[in-house]
């Protein structure tokens, strides 16, 4: 279904955490430097192409990564990363290490559904969790570590790419898995496994444990296959010439452009009309308002924004009936909020679940004409007779009263009157 509301970057297609979060959900590898703002909702959790509103919430929490200036304890991690690191001369030494220590910060893998739902309760609006929160809980599993794992790398200059596929060892662990991939320095690549604790060269044989949501297998002696670069394609045939006036290459025959289907229904456009396009607006500017839940409601930050967003995001909130007010609170050191009681964070919650496109009424399917009944089909003769009366043998016809034939596979002789001729009749009797 097409919108017609442009909903796009003035400056030009979805910003970068955004663009990210949308390859990683099609491609499940992402190998440049994580931007921040960049989350991850798992498999399920789909967004919006342009402004990261949620369109398919998961059950899961969502990740968030946050700048080293806003995330106080991730930024203390970064740092002693690279105080550790600072001695290091191998690519390779360096990803053993932080294999190690985001084992070490994340090691309560068994209590982590527990924890995590102390720190984003489920039902919540918007369950997000940041990586120093993470850090402070001391829990993740893969998909958690190895964010983790591509963030340090990113800080302390390592070449890492982030993977989520499938892992299966062929006797019995197997399920959806996330991990990392390493560049060495002399362009080989090594697995890193965080939530099993491993490190892997392509040559070895654990590798084929990995595979794509198809079951299929991402490695092989020689690397990733999928991200391997194509074989470059043969140069195009030239037409050879003419031999003893026979042999002539006329070259592959054109075919015709396959002619576009018709768009299905559910992609018709659907045109809004002014009140329509805000109230559309107003949903995705305050669902992507960053929510932090308290005791006495909701806040909403808007730490570090521009004016116009702030002015933005108010004037969406009284067009929803949802009343606030801007303080600074004493979180992660103090920052800017709009504060909104439990009454209107109810509200709140309302807009963010509900959907803001209007309903428009579908034509009822038209049922298609039934074919008219084929008429009743007479059953046919087998060919088979039973002999005439020997009272009528000789007479060149038989009465109808002795004519039986044969109808149907089991071979019952019905009476069939064949001769209606009352001379004939006359004679016989």
């Amino acid at each position: 279904m097409e919108i017609d509301l442009d909903l796009s970057d003035p400056r030009g297609g979805p910003p970068e955490h955004i663009a990210q979060v949308n390859q990683f959900n099609r491609e499940h590898r992402l190998d440049a430097r994580i931007a921040p703002g960049y989350k991850d909702g798992g498999r399920q959790a789909q967004y919006d192409e342009d402004s990261g509103k949620t369109i398919i919430r998961s059950n899961r929490e969502t990740i968030v990564f946050k700048g080293p200036d806003e995330d106080p304890v991730l930024k203390r991690t970064i740092d002693k990363a690279k105080a550790d690191m600072a001695g290091m001369t191998s690519t390779e030494q360096k990803a053993q290490y932080l294999n190690d220590y985001v084992a070490k910060l994340l090691h309560k893998a068994h209590e982590n559904d527990e924890i995590i739902n102390r720190i984003a309760p489920p039902g919540a609006a918007n369950r997000q969790v940041s990586l120093g929160q993470l850090i402070e809980a001391e829990t993740g599993v893969c998909r958690h570590r190895s964010l983790l794992f591509k963030v340090l790398a990113d800080e302390t200059g390592v070449p890492a790419s982030l993977v989520r596929g499938r892992y299966d060892d062929g006797r019995g662990l197997a399920g959806a898995h996330a991990w990392n991939e390493v560049q060495l320095e002399n362009g080989k690549k090594i697995l890193v496994d965080v939530m099993h604790g491993n490190t892997f060269r392509m040559n070895q044989p654990e590798v084929q444990h990995y595979q794509n949501s198809a079951r299929q297998p991402l490695y092989d002696q020689n690397g990733p296959i999928q991200t391997r670069p194509k074989p470059a394609a043969p140069p195009p045939s030239t037409p050879n010439k003419v031999q003893a006036g026979l042999d002539i290459d006329l070259g592959e025959p054109q075919k015709p452009a396959p002619q576009q289907a018709p768009p299905a229904d559910d992609e018709r456009r659907i045109r809004l009309s002014p009140e329509e396009s805000r109230n559309v607006r107003d949903h995705i500017i305050i669902g992507t308002a960053e929510t932090i839940h308290t005791t006495k409601g909701v806040y909403l930050s808007i730490e570090g924004q521009s004016a116009e967003k702030i002015d933005a995001l108010k004037q969406s909130l009284q067009r929803q009936g949802i009343a606030f007010e801007e303080k600074r609170s004493g979180l992660n050191g103090g920052t800017n909020v709009l504060s909104l009681d439990n009454e209107n964070a109810q509200k709140l919650a309302r807009v963010q679940s509900t959907d803001p496109l209007p309903v428009r009424p579908t034509p009822a399917p038209q049922k298609p004409e039934a074919p008219a009944a084929a008429p009743p089909s007479r059953p046919r003769a087998c060919g088979r007779r039973r002999p005439p009366h020997p009272l009528y043998a000789g007479t060149g016809t038989y009465h109808a009263r002795s004519y039986r034939a044969c109808f149907g596979r089991n071979h019952t002789f019905q009476q069939r009157s064949l001769c209606f001729d009352p001379r004939k009749i006359a004679r016989a009797n």
